[in-house]
């Protein structure tokens, strides 16, 4: 992923957007082939329940029995346990969405809104899924074993998968905005948002969410004859305890014996899953683009270029760079005034 840091050393390489000069409203699409966002997942799924041996008289006679206690007994019984799952993973992806940017060039105050931001874009991550269980003592039989109660142990399980992750915005969002050099300016804000997921853990899928959260933001953005050109720097992080209180269908996992070790026991696992408890974070840049249909040399925004926009130009001569360099060499001169009058009347 971008370092923040180097992306933020020239301003021009902070969010894009493109517009009028006076324009108060830019629509944004975020580009997700210049944007990215690193998720960081630790998320843990409490759960109670029962184990019993796969053991079937009829259909799987040679499967495993499990018996309470170290002594063993006759039949195939279940046995109580208290387990989680764990599961942790950082992952990048190329995230995709909109907002809106409310501010009119000069303004030292601007705001972000309608903000709707897909996390993942098309990535659909796996994450490292582990099995903590604690139990009473009991013993297997094909393989005959002891597994000693009272000690949690943790087995790997494979993947889940996440299958989606997305930010919305929930309330206003103002921004600090100062100029810079060259025309530049760079802005500081923070968006409340509701973030909503889902991942499938054994196959079978869960929600996440909503929560909410504050996505701090800070970036930059520079006008051009074309408009805006801006990116967006964010990072959070959240910590969240959902309830589930959700039965799961029997799973049969195969754990390693304990005394002695070395051999695998079958065991059909059933409960309920408890909660959902951990955190969440997301960093990463936003880079977008807002397109307008007025005509290069409009400088006011009013659709037409004429002599209130010849003004403008006329006003910023000499200056490096800014909406009314036309031609983008970073210097307002007679290269753009030839540009403006060449579209003279535009629009009209």
């Amino acid at each position: 992923m971008k370092n923040p840091h180097h992306v933020l050393a020239p301003i021009a390489a902070l969010v894009g957007l493109s517009g009028t000069a006076l324009a108060e409203v830019w629509p944004v699409e975020i580009q997700s082939d210049q944007s990215d966002v690193e998720v960081a997942l630790d998320l843990t799924v409490p759960f109670t329940g029962t184990l019993i041996g796969d053991y079937d008289a009829k259909t799987n006679p040679g499967g495993t029995r499990t018996v309470p206690g170290v002594f063993g007994g006759s039949g195939n019984n279940p046995i109580p346990y208290e387990a989680s799952f764990g599961l942790a993973d950082v992952s990048t992806s190329a995230p995709g969405g909109t907002f809106e940017l409310d501010w009119v060039p000069t303004s030292s105050i601007a705001s972000i809104s309608t903000l709707a931001i897909d996390l993942l874009g098309a990535a659909a991550p796996e994450i490292d899924l582990s099995l903590t269980i604690e139990f009473e003592t009991f013993r297997t039989f094909n393989p005959d074993s002891l597994f000693p109660g009272g000690t949690a142990f943790t087995v790997p399980l494979g993947t889940a998968t996440l299958q989606s992750l997305s930010a919305t915005q929930i309330g206003p969002a103002p921004l600090s905005i100062s100029p810079s050099k060259g025309g530049n300016w760079i802005f500081t804000g923070a968006v409340p948002v509701e973030v909503l997921g889902s991942l499938t853990l054994q196959d079978q899928p869960f929600e996440l969410g909503p929560f909410e959260a504050v996505l701090p933001v800070s970036g930059g953005l520079i006008q051009t004859a074309a408009g805006i050109e801006m990116m967006v720097v964010y990072e959070t992080q959240q910590a969240f305890d959902q309830i589930l209180d959700t039965p799961f269908p029997d799973q049969l996992i195969e754990l390693p014996t304990i005394l002695p070790p070395g051999q695998i026991a079958s065991l059909i696992f059933s409960g309920v899953l408890q909660r959902v408890v951990g955190t969440a974070g997301a960093s990463g840049m936003l880079v977008a683009v807002s397109t307008t249909t007025n005509p290069i040399g409009d400088l006011n925004g009013d659709g037409t270029v004429n002599g209130a926009d010849l003004t403008i130009l006329l006003a910023a001569w000499g200056d490096g760079g800014g909406p009314a360099d036309l031609n983008g060499d970073g210097t307002v001169n007679g290269a753009d005034l030839t540009v403006l009058l060449a579209n003279w009347g535009e629009g009209a």
